[in-house]
């Protein structure tokens, strides 16, 4: 991977590719000198899978204002996020992710995030926000978000019922967390979600009937829940817009009843099917 990129018109540097590689035993580390500065038209920074984990992310990239593109994920950098990042209001993918349980990055408050209008990508997974309590009001309602990552995060709560003001979102994963909700009708209203993870978390009750309103969806995962409801009924609701696109279904360790019918087979591009654990019975249908 190239380093430092430069524009092609201006000469500016332009972007610092600095990842190292997953099982890369040689990786940057220790403190991180201010002399970035200077980089007036840096629009990309890249540090993930570094070491970095005696230090917190530094202030100073908060003044950093030309950058779009933000991946610090799994560098290991601790302590508090700064808050000053809100200052990034070009900013279109920021990635924090943290290795889970590590003690890692916390954050206390969301409203920081809040001021990312161009944010399209987010991804704070392994973060601490159990103190983050605002996290609700502001992720659901970032208008410009494509794709939403909070997964291990240790968030408690309900899932609120006003996400159909992220119009555009195609992915939300919410897993390995203690969400305690029933599903909000509003989030199954989306109309480009492509795939939502909610899995090992405390959701209970019902899927609300606005499930047949996802046709783009591709990945249902709401495994180890508390989900009710007949099997049969929850199929035909999504027979009736994801027959062309549903690849991954799985409703395993839930409440769920009933039995499979033939309809399952109409999904003609489903890949991989998982309802153990739950009350289903009768025979498997030939369609499958």
């Amino acid at each position: 991977m190239e380093c430092v990129i430069c524009h092609n018109l201006t000469g500016h540097v332009d972007q610092l590719q600095l990842a190292a590689e997953p099982y890369e035993w040689l990786k940057l580390g220790g403190m991180i000198n201010p002399s970035l500065l200077p980089l007036k038209h840096l629009t990309s920074l890249n540090l993930s899978y570094n070491n970095f984990s005696s230090i917190q992310i530094p202030d100073f990239f908060g003044l950093l204002v030309s950058l779009t593109y933000l991946d610090l994920s799994l560098a290991q950098f601790q302590g508090a996020i700064p808050h000053n990042l809100g200052n990034l209001s070009k900013l279109q993918y920021l990635d924090l992710r943290c290795y889970l349980s590590s003690g890692g990055m916390e954050a206390k408050s969301f409203e920081w995030v809040s001021r990312l209008s161009s944010l399209q990508y987010l991804d704070l997974s392994g973060v601490d926000l159990y103190k983050a309590t605002d996290w609700l009001q502001v992720t659901f309602n970032l208008s410009s978000l494509l794709e939403l990552h909070l997964c291990g995060c240790y968030l408690e709560g309900q899932i609120p019922d006003y996400s159909g003001n992220m119009l555009f979102l195609e992915v939300v994963d919410l897993s390995l967390n203690s969400l305690n909700s029933t599903m909000p009708n509003s989030l199954f209203s989306l109309d480009h979600l492509q795939s939502l993870d909610i899995s090992n978390n405390m959701l209970e009750g019902r899927l609300p009937t606005s499930l047949e309103h996802l046709c783009n969806l591709k990945e249902l995962d709401l495994s180890h829940n508390k989900i009710e409801g007949d099997i049969s009924e929850i199929v035909h609701s999504l027979s009736n817009c994801s027959l062309n696109c549903l690849e991954s279904l799985h409703m395993e360790y839930n409440q769920l009843y009933g039995h499979l019918t033939d309809q399952i087979g109409q999904f003609k591009s489903l890949v991989h099917l998982s309802l153990a654990r739950n009350r289903i019975y009768g025979p498997i249908p030939l369609s499958i």
